[in-house]
């Protein structure tokens, strides 16, 4: 009998979408805090064309200055909720991030049907293109990590395999300006041997996490199937997958159907049944709700909580708020948005309240909002447990 690592898939909360938004206590809501919108040289290295960082009007070149973003982390941390500050690259600007945030993960891992949450949550996850650990300063930047108690360290992998398992030319990748995959195990190979010359009493090593976009490029079960062999032989802790979404629209030919998404799940399933891994397996829940039963995950698992029990917290421009009291300043510095993917829609703001020289952030969340987001989740426009397409359609279109 295997004895595979269970399959893991992103996990925000038990409540089902229809739990009354106001019964809701700050506990059971996660934040994905983006502090810095920025890519290029100082941060991920890298000018992905479909990054949603750079197609995204709404999110572009956005950033919260550290001290402000520190006091929000820590104010809206108290009142109870779960923020999960995120970066282009944990690695960016020096490690700056890590300095100023210290341990993070990027989003929340479980397995099981008892939700128990994933070895990479027992420390920090710190994300990276890979490029930052190309540079000069790669030891720096993983003594920082160390310190700072991250043990997962996650690089995407952007690149097509051929029948003998190696990598094929970045020109024939399709998605263009990423890191590719002939870069991949150079870092791959700078982690494992900073590992072996750090490992003690105190240290452990840093896992190695891949984040696998699959699109109409690369979901095939014979693509899958190698990808599946060359990380059973490269030595990593986990692979993710998620699905390819068309920031720009300047790849519509790689949007996977529903039903080719059914076909990942059941090829998946059958690998993980049949074949030993090396590694853990990681389901992305933007692959959303389509033939996603055969992975007998808990209830309500890729039906996304966006909107409800998970949230996008963005940069904005600095808008006063009039307040009934003269005593007082107030200042929108921020946005909640319900997709964490598209940035939509708004549906409640993060205030910076100034009384008596003191400064304090909060959340005031625009209820009319939600409830017109889970009216959309409840009719015929939406039908997949991830709905950040049809929702950017109707948006598009002005029919939201």
């Amino acid at each position: 009998m295997l004895n595979n690592t269970p399959l893991a898939y992103d996990f925000h909360g038990t409540q089902p979408i229809d739990f009354p938004f106001e019964l809701l206590r700050p506990e059971d809501i996660d934040i994905y805090m983006d502090v810095d919108t920025y890519i290029g040289q100082q941060t991920c290295g890298q000018n992905c064309k479909n990054c949603w960082f750079v197609n995204n009007e709404k999110v572009k070149r956005k950033r919260f200055n550290i001290p402000e973003g520190q006091l929000i982390v820590n104010d809206l941390r108290k009142i109870g909720y779960k923020i999960y500050p995120r970066y282009t690259d944990t690695f960016a600007y020096g490690g700056e991030f890590i300095l100023a945030y210290g341990a993070s993960t990027a989003r929340v891992y479980a397995e099981k049907s008892s939700r128990q949450l994933t070895q990479t949550m027992q420390k920090g996850e710190a994300w990276t293109s890979g490029r930052p650990l190309l540079g000069k300063d790669a030891e720096y930047l993983l003594n920082l990590a160390r310190d700072y108690n991250y043990g997962t360290i996650s690089i995407s992998f952007h690149g097509l395999l051929n029948k003998s398992l190696h990598i094929e030319k970045e020109e024939d990748y399709p998605i263009k300006g990423v890191f590719h995959a002939s870069n991949f195990e150079n870092v791959v190979n700078i982690i494992k041997d900073y590992n072996r010359r750090k490992i003690d009493k105190n240290f452990a090593g840093f896992r190695i996490n891949v984040g696998l976009t699959l699109g109409r490029h690369n979901f095939t079960t014979e693509n899958l199937q190698r990808y599946i062999d060359f990380f059973n032989q490269l030595g990593v802790a986990t692979v993710r997958f998620n699905r390819f979404f068309d920031h720009g629209h300047k790849h519509p030919h790689l949007e996977l159907s529903e039903s080719e998404i059914s076909s990942i799940y059941q090829t998946i399933k059958k690998i993980h049944e049949k074949l030993p891994l090396n590694f853990q397996i990681n389901m992305s829940g933007d692959l959303g709700t389509s033939g996603v039963e055969i992975m007998d995950f808990p209830e309500n698992v890729n039906l996304c909580k966006g909107g409800r029990q998970l949230f996008a917290l963005i940069p904005c421009a600095e808008e006063f708020i009039e307040s009934e009291k003269k005593d007082r300043l107030v200042c929108k510095v921020g946005e909640l948005t319900g997709c964490v993917n598209i940035f939509e829609p708004t549906l409640g703001s993060v205030l910076r309240e100034v009384k008596d020289s003191k400064t304090r952030y909060y959340i005031r969340w625009n209820t009319e909002s939600i409830e017109k987001l889970f009216r959309f989740r409840n009719s015929e426009f939406s039908s997949n447990g991830c709905f950040s397409r049809q929702l950017l359609s109707l948006i598009e279109n002005h029919q939201y």
